[in-house]
């Protein structure tokens, strides 16, 4: 009896032992969101399947002030400046490329151009027509899944081609904001403002009807200028 006894210990404890091992053997289970927090890391898959070329269209207005001066050959005649604030439809086209460090911050890079038409005829300039090709570089971060906010810098060349002085054109530097908004996975609402800076040098026309009459001064010239210009657009951007 004590024999059969200690035989069924000893396969028991057998048994237990080798029941420890093949648990030993048993692949653990990962962890769901350590995975995914191990996906999110700067420049993981989550950062690479959201990166890539982006092509977009936008529609939008522009504005600048125009400006004028009288002097003479010995000085400016005080008081005699003016200004008249300009708006004008505008337009245009963009590509680039958006590369995501993570899931939620990015780095976007692109040209665009801007087209815009001042159809106002105003006594200082006339109608005038601006074309602006700019390299822009700004970031974005998603404060959603849907909703993005981004900031940037750009380097313009702005053409103008003006009813009263001519043509002319610029190089300015400026900056970028505005909001984006996720349509689908592959199209984005985006908002944004621009400062294109002052690429408009003053030049000398013909005086106009306004000039003053100072006989006693001499000969009187006028100067024109156009103002810093802002674009604000709203424009869809495509995923590729």
């Amino acid at each position: 009896m004590k024999k059969l006894t200690l035989c069924a210990l000893l396969a028991s404890l057998l048994l237990a032992q080798e029941g420890e091992e093949k648990k030993d053997l048993t692949p653990s289970t990962p962890n769901t969101e350590t995975s995914k927090e191990a996906q999110d890391t700067l420049f993981g898959e989550k950062a690479k399947s959201r990166s890539g070329l982006v092509i977009g269209v936008f529609g939008g207005a522009a504005f600048a002030e125009s400006d004028t001066e009288y002097y003479t050959i010995l000085n400016d005649l005080e008081g005699s400046d003016r200004s008249t604030f300009g708006f004008a439809p505008s337009y245009g086209i963009k590509i680039g490329y958006d590369l995501y460090f993570t899931s939620s911050h990015a780095m976007r890079m692109y040209a665009d151009y801007i087209g815009s038409n001042f159809i106002s005829n105003n006594d200082i300039i006339g109608k005038y027509n601006t074309h602006t090709f700019a390299l822009n570089v700004e970031y974005k971060y998603e404060i959603t899944e849907k909703f993005g906010v981004f900031a940037g810098v750009n380097l313009n060349y702005t053409l103008y081609d003006t009813q009263r002085a001519g043509s002319c054109g610029g190089v300015g530097f400026g900056v970028n904001a505005g909001f984006t908004y996720a349509l689908l996975s592959w199209l984005e609402l985006e908002f944004g403002v621009k400062y294109l800076g002052d690429s408009f040098k003053e030049v000398n026309v013909s005086p106009d009807s306004r000039a003053p009459n100072v006989p006693n001064l001499g000969q009187v010239y006028q100067r024109v200028g156009i103002n810093d210009m802002f674009t604000g657009r709203l424009g869809l951007n495509f995923k590729l």
